[in-house]
């Protein structure tokens, strides 16, 4: 059983599941970050959202009547990434977060693992990522080898 949530996309509303609707997020929250810059952004991305409309209205039929996460992996192949659908040569998430000058630190969801945090970390000090994995993993272990050897000590 899944749970589904129903949403307003491009005029047309869907029933989506959970895991679906968080890629679908996270793939137009992309697209509004890439496109920030654009005087014409809220245009742009209501043109996104009607297409995706579109293709999400060519996968509904009378048997099957929610949007899954293939739906929405096949609808965002067919779109392309931000840097694909954009005809100007914008500067990547890593080159914005290294740019100097004041920023506050984000994950990066461009060059994520699992959540973004230590690519977002390498972004911010303009290091090479596998560099913060590597640390987060030695602290992580280190952290909880101190744990054993404390409690032991203890008892």
């Amino acid at each position: 059983m899944k749970i589904t949530v129903s949403i307003n996309l491009g005029g047309y509303s869907f029933n989506i599941d959970e895991d679906a609707y968080t890629e679908l997020k996270h793939y137009l929250k992309n697209l509004e970050l890439h496109f920030a810059g654009e005087e014409s952004s809220s245009e742009i991305l209501s043109d996104i959202e009607t297409r995706i409309a579109e293709l999400f209205r060519t996968k509904i039929t009378g048997y099957k009547q929610v949007i899954n996460i293939d739906d929405v992996r096949q609808s965002i192949s067919v779109m392309g990434t931000p840097e694909d659908i954009s005809d100007t040569d914008r500067p990547s998430a890593r080159d914005k977060f290294s740019s100097p000058g004041y920023h506050r630190m984000y994950r990066d969801p461009d060059h994520r693992m699992i959540g973004g945090v230590c690519s977002g970390m390498a972004a911010y000090w303009d290091i090479d990522p596998l560099i913060v994995r590597i640390i987060f993993v030695a602290l992580a272990l280190g952290g909880g080898l101190g744990i054993l050897v404390y409690l032991s000590y203890i008892s």
